[in-house]
């Protein structure tokens, strides 16, 4: 957290700022002294059209995620309050030097593929999934900022339909076609990578470069153990192609050494299919594999919210 500047607001709406956690993101605190997270969001922001998109989001619950507490505006800038989550942004925690490996990689997998499941279950895509909207928190990973993309994009402001960070960004949105769920994975999956690595597996030493390794090259990744196939099959550079969230929680509900802190770190043969697909979505399912299907959700949400993501390793 850093201090305040003379430009920075001492209050948003009731909420009192304590210091800045981002350029217009700042932690603040209720009048009952709980404290909480204040994105402020440009001028040119439309506070109307944020509203619409924002409101039906506050108090929603979903696993894994810091909850939309309130929204507002601010000499006509619009602003939204969620819960605050003690921890480390995972980009702080890698460039800390704190990777994670094996059983807490799984675990971390697991938890934030909860968060995506229950955001996607809500009708709302994230939209900007990476290292700086996941919070390493004392009851495991929380994805935050969640519908916050959605609704600055909906503003129509000139200065938020720009892609700032390329690095974690699905490339039908590079081409500038509309935010969906696969997006969601692609970004996961890289997300994933980067908490092993502290990289993005499409870095290409500049935004240029980057956009063009997304766009045309296979990723680079570390070695991710069992969960390098699912990996793989969430970066397919056609969307229909990846998995849904959903999908991707099941994949991971089999692999159940995660529980025991023993996860394989054996690599998937390099010839063949990465990862077998489920079948096309909207095939016939039978309902007891549906049902199972919700069992298995509710299952694995249940123990990424209780299970932490364990210790971190260092290089």
């Amino acid at each position: 957290m850093q201090p305040l500047r003379d430009v920075d607001p001492a209050e948003v709406g009731s909420y009192r700022l304590i210091g800045r956690l981002g350029d217009t993101t700042y932690l603040g605190q209720q009048p009952g002294g709980e404290r909480v997270v204040i994105k402020l969001l440009h001028p040119d922001a439309d506070p109307e059209r944020f509203m619409r998109v924002i409101e039906p989001l506050q108090g929603a619950s979903a696993f894994c995620t810091a909850q939309i507490l309130d929204s507002g505006t601010q000499d006509g800038r619009p602003y939204v309050v969620s819960e605050y989550i003690d921890g480390p942004t995972l980009r702080a925690a890698a460039e800390a030097g704190e990777l994670l490996r094996d059983a807490a990689l799984h675990r971390f997998a697991v938890g934030t593929a909860t968060a995506l499941v229950a955001i996607h279950q809500t009708g709302v895509v994230h939209g900007d999934i990476g290292p700086d909207n996941v919070v390493l928190g004392p009851d495991g990973p929380r994805v935050i900022n969640f519908g916050v993309a959605r609704a600055v994009q909906a503003t129509g402001a000139a200065t938020t339909r720009k892609v700032d960070v390329p690095a974690f960004t699905a490339p039908e949105r590079l081409q500038g076609r509309e935010i969906e769920p696969a997006a969601d994975m692609f970004s996961w999956a890289a997300t994933i990578a980067y908490a092993a690595s502290g990289r993005s597996p499409f870095d290409g030493g500049s935004m240029a470069g980057t956009v063009n390794k997304i766009m045309n090259a296979e990723p680079d990744l570390p070695e991710l153990g069992d969960l390098r196939g699912l990996v793989l099959a969430c970066l397919a550079k056609d969307p229909a192609r990846r998995p849904s969230a959903s999908e991707a929680l099941l994949r991971l509900v089999g692999e159940t050494g995660f529980l025991t802190g023993s996860v394989s770190a054996a690599l998937p043969p390099p010839s063949g299919p990465a990862y077998d697909l489920p079948p096309p979505r909207g095939a016939t399912t039978t309902a007891p594999v549906r049902r199972m299907g919700v069992v298995l959700v509710a299952v694995v949400a249940f123990l990424a919210g209780a299970c932490s993501p364990g210790a971190p390793s260092t290089p």
